[in-house]
């Protein structure tokens, strides 16, 4: 750092009008050969023992950490790759079309209404709570929620419609495993790229169809991948093996979410309300992301067989630390977040070493959720952000223009700490103040590579 600054100082001289006579770059050698050796007197002048300890000490983490890292990434892609086929995700995702079809054919026949907001949406996230046998389609289990959202939505006959898609999904999800007609082979379903007006294409083979990213974005993935795989994204030669299955990866993402619809539902915090919480609270993790919207390179997802080439660690239900600072924004569902709630509680009282959780969920006072965050004997902080004053990050921002959307409701953010929680991250006073504004989000800012944040393995473990 020393040498460093040394040169700085001396250009001006070196870029100045009169260039420096040859007696002036001789003074300048034999300065700059003093420096090193008066920097190398200091090293070597520090107790040799203790340097030796604290560097054996150090190395010994740091080895330990990239095993750990390494031995969880390796379970991860063991768990998540298998028998995922471009085949198999496009048949899901014309069988979830279907469903949905269904759905709105059914609210027009009996009660000449459209399908209710989010009505598949969250039918999806409550049976992903008990049965992850396919990643989209329900089971064909009775719900009476679905039969809530309905008769809200103005069916008059909820019934029949629920039962009509029930049948359906139990079809669809035999279907997938049985299919009347094999899938292409995977070498007629290879992934081309065709950029145009700012935004990436991504076509597989010869199937109708094709997902769009925009070209921010793609990059952002890129980075994921190359640092999920130890690489350097910008320096490291790459292989034409490499960038084919890094097309295939970001096709079945696009895919995947794009079957699984509401941008909305897939809506998170802007980036200066994450950045607010990694200053005051060291929050380095997310608990409900995507690759595609995810803030921080350490994110939980629901999808772990597509979203794994990205850094997903998996699903939140699934996660267990035991120590670090985490933001939960989960999907609007008070099944969802009931279930997290419960989660987040055992989390906080299995363990002794600082843990630290910032939810963020909508005001509805009404649902057990709320009930369960405000009643929590771990609750060190709570507020509540009026819906005029914040916004979101739109969940579809990967492909369309516009970066953020005005919340629909008032949202309440808590601060759920352990004890060692409460010493290694304590809340400051200014948080309601800092956050509410960073919640407020610019409309008008760009969307750049610096759409997420590289964190270290001091980040939660």
């Amino acid at each position: 750092k020393l040498q460093f600054l040394y040169l700085i100082g001396h250009t001006r001289t070196l870029s100045s009008r009169h260039a420096p006579t040859r007696e002036g770059l001789n003074r300048m050698v034999a300065e700059k050969r003093l420096l090193d050796e008066s920097v190398k007197a200091d090293y070597d002048t520090a107790p040799a023992a203790k340097r030796t300890k604290k560097e054996k000490k150090e190395k010994k983490e740091k080895k330990e950490k990239k095993e750990k890292k390494e031995e969880v990434k390796e379970n991860i892609d063991k768990k998540a790759v298998e028998s995922l086929t471009l085949g198999d995700e496009v048949h899901r995702a014309v069988r979830v079309k279907a469903l949905r079809t269904k759905l709105a054919w059914g609210c027009k026949q009996f009660g000449g209404v459209k399908a209710p907001l989010l009505c598949y949406e969250r039918w999806q996230a409550r049976c992903a709570l008990t049965d992850r046998d396919d990643p989209l389609i329900p089971n064909g289990e009775e719900d009476p929620m679905l039969l809530h959202d309905l008769k809200r939505g103005g069916v008059t006959d909820p019934e029949k419609i629920a039962a009509m898609l029930r049948r359906l999904a139990v079809k669809s999800r035999q279907e997938l495993k049985n299919p009347s007609q094999p899938n292409p082979p995977e070498s007629e379903l290879a992934v081309s790229k065709v950029q145009k007006y700012g935004r990436i294409d991504l076509y597989a083979g010869k199937l109708r169809g094709y997902q769009t990213i925009n070209v921010d974005h793609y990059n952002k993935l890129w980075n994921l991948h190359c640092e999920h795989l130890s690489k350097d994204p910008v320096y490291c030669e790459v292989e034409d093996e490499d960038l084919a299955q890094f097309h295939k990866q970001l096709f079945l993402v696009l895919l995947r979410y794009d079957s699984l619809g509401g941008a909305g539902y897939q809506a998170g915090l802007t980036a200066d309300a994450f950045d607010v919480l990694h200053r005051a609270l060291k929050v380095t993790t997310e608990c409900f992301a995507s690759p595609l919207n995810c803030r921080y390179t350490r994110f939980c997802s629901a999808f772990e067989d597509t979203d794994a080439a990205f850094g997903s660690l998996g699903s939140f239900f699934d996660f267990a630390p035991t120590r670090g600072s985490f933001e939960a924004n989960p999907p609007f569902v008070p099944e969802t977040m009931s279930a997290m709630a419960d989660h987040i509680e055992a989390l906080l009282a299995g363990t002794d070493q600082p843990l630290s959780f910032c939810v963020v969920v909508p005001a509805w006072t009404e649902v057990r959720a709320w009930r369960q965050l405000t009643d929590s004997p771990h609750l060190r902080a709570h507020f509540t952000v009026a819906a005029r004053d914040h916004s979101f990050t739109d969940g579809a921002q990967h492909y369309q223009q516009a970066l953020h959307r005005p919340s629909s409701y008032d949202s309440g953010v808590f601060i759920l700490q352990n004890t060692a929680g409460v010493a290694e991250y304590p809340v400051p006073a200014s948080l309601e103040a800092e956050l509410t504004t960073a919640m407020g989000g610019d409309c008008k800012r760009p969307l750049t590579r610096a759409n997420y944040v590289l964190v270290g393995d001091e980040a939660s473990e």
